[in-house]
């Protein structure tokens, strides 16, 4: 958590800064989220204990644009997220990984073309939360942790008018997930891939 404030503070203060006041937007995405849970125990994967799971979800963003100050074209935004992940994975023991959601803030970073169309790459930090639980001998164990990794993306934006814009993000995202106390031999290596279709206002 602490890197999380850290960044958000970061970020924060790019926001507040006179020299780079310029376009704000909120934005809103529907949130397709696929996540690969792969067992290990004792630092040696089992696939066949694997948890995947894909759905559907929603996502919002805040965003503030300051690249405009040093060039028209250039795109360098602060952005603070939420994906509101609802990833449910199960196996055929019973073992269960619920990736619940995450808050993070990440740099985006591109150049628009033609005025209208601005491809981008981007790179944060985010918070996840999510509950693991599993049968060992028949008795359930249950452990509900949060933690702090890298996101990396890239997308493209589409400005519609002069107020709204359309985008297309893809983030990949690698977090270790801790087991329960009794099981600190078990352990999961999470992959979570999202590809979010949004629309944002200008404000």
């Amino acid at each position: 958590m602490k890197k999380l404030i850290i960044t958000a503070a970061i970020v924060s203060s790019m926001f507040s800064s006179a020299a780079f006041a310029k376009d704000d937007a909120v934005g809103i995405a529907i949130t397709h989220v696929a996540v690969n849970n792969q067992y290990n125990f004792q630092n040696v994967h089992y696939s066949t204990y694997d948890l995947k799971n894909q759905n559907v979800s929603f996502s919002l963003d805040y965003t503030h644009a300051f690249g405009e100050q040093f060039n028209k074209n250039l795109v360098l935004n602060g952005n603070i997220f939420y994906d509101y992940l609802n990833n449910d994975a199960n196996n055929f023991e019973g073992d269960r990984i619920i990736l619940n959601h995450r808050i993070g803030a990440q740099v985006e970073a591109g150049y628009k073309f033609f005025n209208k169309v601005a491809p981008f790459v981007t790179i944060g930090l985010s918070d996840s939360i999510y509950g693991i639980g599993w049968y060992d001998n028949t008795v359930r164990s249950r452990n509900v942790n949060s933690g702090i990794d890298p996101i990396y993306g890239l997308g493209v934006a589409y400005d519609l008018n002069k107020d709204n814009y359309a985008t297309v993000k893809y983030n990949y995202q690698a977090i270790d997930l801790d087991g329960p106390d009794n099981q600190r031999n078990d352990t999961y290596y999470s992959k979570i891939q999202t590809i979010k279709l949004g629309i944002s206002h200008k404000f």
